[in-house]
């Protein structure tokens, strides 16, 4: 388990932990009132099955739980030219 409570937004988060990464990780994060947007930008980039808990403590926080992660595969933007 990594687990991280108002340390960085999630992209950074989960660039920190992509060495600690495997199968049986699960990555917990406790995040605040941004975390739709910050999940946006995250899916951008990385792929990961995502549980959402409402905080019981505060009513804008938000538990992640995020299993599988992996990084999206960037298509190719290099262009081959005939010559």
């Amino acid at each position: 388990i990594i687990t991280a409570r108002a340390l960085a937004p999630l992209i950074n988060l989960l660039s920190f932990s992509e060495p600690f990464v495997s199968q049986k990780v699960e990555l917990w994060y406790l995040k605040g009132q941004d975390v739709d947007d910050e999940l946006v930008e995250a899916t951008k980039y990385w792929n990961a099955d995502i549980d959402k808990y409402s905080s019981q403590t505060n009513r804008a926080g938000t538990i992640l739980c995020l299993r599988n992660l992996s990084r999206v595969k960037q298509k190719n933007k290099s262009k081959k030219y005939d010559k």
